[in-house]
Formats: C-alpha cells, sequence, structure tokens
C-alpha cells in the first residue's frame, strides 16, 4: 500500500493541488486560485481540437487493434501447423519498443528517400506519397495504423488464449444445429470471450489515451498540429510553456476521460458477477 501510494496516490494528489493553483517558479509556492486553470483549459479552442482528435485517435485504433486481432486469432486457432512460430512472429511489434518503432516507420515513410513512399510514388501517386506526413489527417491515418499494428498482437495472443477455454460441447451443439462458422463466432464463441474482449479494450483504451512517444517522435503533434494528443499537450503546456497549472488541469481531464472509458465495463462484470 505504501509503495501504490508513492507512485500513484501522492503524484495524482499533487496534480490536484497543481491544477487548482498557480506555480511561482522562483519561489516554488503554490497560488490556490480555484477553477480557474479548468475555465482557461475549457475556454481555449485549441484545446478542444486536440481533445477531439485524441478521442478520434482512441476509436479508431482500438478499433483497428480488435477487428485484426480478433480475426489473427481466429485464423491461428484453425492452424494446425507452425502456430508456435507465428504467435512468436506476431508479438514482434507489440515487444518492440515505441521509439524503435517510430523511427523505423519514419524512415520508411520519409517523402524523399523512404521505401514505402518510393513504391506509392512508383504507382503514380506521387503527390500523395509527398503529402503523406505533411497533410495533418493523413498523418493521423498514420499515426493510427502504426499504433494498431504495434499493438493488435497483444489482442490476437489474449483472444487466442480465450478460444482455447471455449466449450467444445457448446461448437459441436451449434455444428449440429446447422450453424455455419461465422453463426458460431457469432453466437458461440464471442459471448464466450466477452470477458477477455473486455479486459483487453479497457487496456487497449488506457493504452490509446496515454499514447506519447510514438506521436511525438514520429511528427511531434504536427503538422499544424493535428496529430497533436492530450499527452502531447500536457508535455508542451507543462514543459516548454511552463503553465503547470494549466497542464496539471489537461491531465486532470485526461485521467477522467480514462475513467469513463473503463468505468462502463467494471460495473457491466461486477453486475454479471
Amino acid at each position: 500500500m505504501l509503495v501504490v501510494f508513492a507512485v500513484v496516490g501522492y503524484p495524482l494528489y499533487y496534480n490536484v493541488v497543481m491544477s487548482l493553483g498557480r506555480l511561482n517558479l522562483r519561489t516554488r509556492l503554490v497560488e490556490f486560485i480555484g477553477l480557474a486553470n479548468f475555465e482557461k483549459l475549457l475556454g481555449t479552442p485549441i484545446f478542444w481540437k486536440i481533445f477531439t482528435q485524441s478521442i478520434v485517435f482512441l476509436v479508431a485504433t482500438v478499433g483497428i487493434q480488435l477487428v485484426a486481432g480478433f480475426l489473427v486469432a481466429l485464423l491461428l486457432d484453425r492452424c494446425k501447423w507452425g502456430r508456435g512460430v507465428t504467435g512468436a512472429l506476431l508479438l514482434v511489434p507489440w515487444v518492440s519498443l515505441f521509439v524503435v518503432v517510430a523511427i523505423v516507420f519514419s524512415f520508411l515513410l520519409h517523402p524523399l528517400y523512404g521505401p514505402l513512399t518510393s513504391l506509392i510514388s512508383a504507382l503514380g501517386l506521387e503527390s500523395f506519397a509527398i503529402n503523406l506526413m505533411r497533410d495533418p489527417a493523413q498523418a493521423m491515418t498514420v499515426l493510427i495504423l502504426v499504433n494498431a499494428w504495434k499493438f493488435f498482437p497483444f489482442i490476437a495472443v489474449m483472444v487466442l488464449a480465450g478460444l482455447q477455454a471455449v466449450g467444445k460441447d457448446h461448437l459441436e451443439a451449434a455444428i449440429v444445429d446447422g450453424a455455419g462458422y461465422w453463426q458460431q463466432v457469432r453466437h458461440v464463441i464471442i459471448p464466450s470471450l466477452r470477458p477477455v474482449l473486455g479486459s483487453t479494450l479497457i487496456l487497449s483504451s488506457a493504452w490509446a489515451l496515454n499514447s506519447f512517444t510514438l506521436p511525438w517522435v514520429m511528427t511531434g503533434g504536427g503538422p499544424q498540429r493535428g496529430t497533436e494528443l492530450l499527452t502531447i499537450y500536457i508535455y508542451k503546456t507543462g514543459f516548454i510553456s511552463l503553465d503547470f497549472g494549466l497542464a496539471s488541469a489537461a491531465s486532470g481531464v485526461l485521467f477522467l476521460l480514462v475513467v469513463l472509458v473503463t468505468l462502463p465495463y467494471v460495473l457491466t462484470m461486477r453486475g454479471r458477477r
């Protein structure tokens, strides 16, 4: 409990104090100003733009991860040969460091000498390749796809483990009743995997909302702040603009957002128990 308080409780308490005050950098004293930081934050148009981008990033990347991970897990579950080797190779993106992944994809997508952009240019889409990381919408799409590529193996492995626990009797009964494969998936497999899917959904959502390294290394939040997420906004506000009160208020909003994403599933699972 002491360790938990030291690494979670006290920083959370200190963040609340900072969000309700103004830090004097010379004296290091915090002047209480109430909800002024939150009023300033919510009244800033750029904050709402970044908040919307964070929601889009969350929904898109988690959605792609869930669909891709679930389909890959179903495919591996039907494989009779090479499942172990394939599963091990599948984990490479997930265990790779964020910085390494960001640098590799930044090289692959470089507008001048990137292999992927050269391939796209060879297909007659030169203007698209050059502006791939210069257009805000395209750059955000790239970040979503790269983040989903990195994390979908985790969901695939978790779902694959859950598939081993699906009752064979239920599947055999569905087959006897004339259910096709996708009917078995819909009516037997997915209901059996709800606890696994819920747990992976919570983890993936929390990781997506706290994404920092990948967008920071690949785009720095640009172009035109089109790929800036709440985490980058908090960092820039606190450690570049030195407005620690506003940054603390933004991190409080991020914390509440994580709670709102995870709380419904937790309450649902508790009610089912």
